[in-house]
């Protein structure tokens, strides 16, 4: 077992991240969006990419603060 950390499997989950948003939008789009104005569905999508970039971005935090340690640097 290595003890080497890449971020190759948070790359991966990241655009997996971003193709199921993607996804999602599209199933939005084609289905559940009729009965909404636009503003909610401008809404909808901004609320919806922020819910995915705050889960990359901890994704990311986390592994970085594992990786270098920043607060138990002396």
């Amino acid at each position: 077992m290595s003890t080497k950390s890449t971020p190759f499997g948070l790359a991966i989950a990241s655009m997996v991240a971003f193709l199921g948003w993607l996804v999602f939008i599209l199933m939005f789009a084609l289905f559940w969006s009729n009965s909404y104005h636009l503003f909610q569905d401008i809404v909808i999508l901004i609320a919806s990419l922020g819910i995915v970039a705050v889960v990359i971005g901890l994704m990311w935090f986390v592994w970085g603060r594992n990786k270098w340690n920043w607060w138990t640097r002396e």
